[in-house]
């Protein structure tokens, strides 16, 4: 199976995808149960908001389900929102258990930060899967319309005047 980055994610790598995210999301929380429990009262005001956190994460990891993108936004969206995922769900069970054991300390710093990074890069793929698909349409539509399209900025005086409208106007 070779992967083409630039062609749609198929339904199969979403659904691979959704089922490893919710796999290593629950051995995540078992292996982090294994420590013992605070001593003191858990802050309950921020665990709350480290909970609406990953409610919204959640949210997140099913709209990048539903939206048709090519394989390379797909993988770095969901690969944003997964480490982000495994960060935030560290904060909150940090906020019930205690420990300082390494890889919980690796995941709750590093997997925020990568998380952003990767969602940041999936944002940046998308608008420019999106922002190519709009001129690839409006090309086809003014050649098939055999209209002249012509825009003049004010501010820089440029005046675009398209090819149609040249060939039209002599």
């Amino acid at each position: 199976m070779r992967f083409r980055l630039n062609e749609q994610v198929n339904p199969l790598t979403k659904r691979l995808s959704l089922v490893f995210t919710v796999s290593l999301f629950l051995l995540e929380f078992l292996f982090l149960t294994q420590f013992p429990a605070l001593e003191r009262e858990p802050r309950w005001s921020i665990l709350f908001a480290k909970l609406l956190s990953l409610f919204f994460l959640f949210y997140g990891v099913y709209m990048t389900q539903q939206i048709h993108i090519t394989l390379k936004t797909y993988i770095n969206l969901w690969g944003g929102i997964f480490l982000l995922l495994l960060g935030l769900q560290v904060d909150v069970l940090e906020e019930l258990l205690q420990t300082n054991h390494w890889a919980v300390e690796l995941l709750e710093h590093y997997g925020i930060t990568l998380g952003f990074f990767f969602i940041s890069a999936g944002v940046f793929f998308w608008h420019k899967e999106s922002n190519s698909e709009t001129k690839r349409r409006y090309k086809l539509a003014t050649e098939a319309g055999k209209v002249g399209v012509w825009d003049w900025d004010l501010e820089t005086n440029e005046l675009y005047v398209d090819p149609h409208l040249k060939a039209m106007l002599g």
